[in-house]
């Protein structure tokens, strides 16, 4: 008997995002930048981050999503649709989406090993190692050192070409 996953059309929440999104840009086309940027962060963002911690999507799904956090960027500042954001979010010392949700799945787990039984303790550690979730990764949650996750998350990012 093979495991099952549960899958979900993710196109009513690019709609959703981009329904705010466009909301928010139209309202707020004299503002600075970094303002805009600021309220779509606060509106836009939670709408594609909602239960982050708890999906495990698709490649192809995450992609898809990263492509409309992409977008937002690409209004607020002028870029155009060819034109690649992924350095110029880094050098705002912000995340793409992909890490954005590797950063709240490991809070995520920071938070229920610090507070879980013994149980929930076992459940989370072969969860973390049938994923494959890196060694490092795994030391800091089982240590507790969640206010460090930002920290490593931002110099992966950093670091590759994802």
């Amino acid at each position: 008997m093979s495991a099952r996953r549960l899958t979900f059309d993710i196109s009513p929440i690019k709609r959703a995002f981009f329904v705010a999104c466009n909301t928010i840009c139209c309202q707020s086309s004299g503002m600075d930048d970094i303002l805009q940027l600021s309220l779509l962060e606060s509106y836009c963002l939670p709408i594609l981050t909602y239960a982050a911690s708890a999906l495990s999507l698709k490649a192809r799904q995450m992609a898809e999503l990263n492509a409309c956090w992409n977008s937002a960027f690409r209004k607020s500042f002028g870029f155009h649709r060819w034109e690649s954001v992924r350095q110029f979010i880094h050098g705002l010392g912000r995340l793409d989406l992909i890490h954005i949700f590797m950063l709240r799945k490991s809070k995520f787990m920071c938070k229920t090993f610090q507070g879980s039984s013994t149980l929930m303790h076992n459940l989370l550690w072969c969860y973390m190692s049938s994923s494959g979730i890196d060694d490092m990764l795994c030391s800091f949650v089982f240590s507790g050192f969640s206010s460090v996750l930002k920290h490593i998350v931002h110099d992966f990012a950093a670091s590759c070409d994802c």
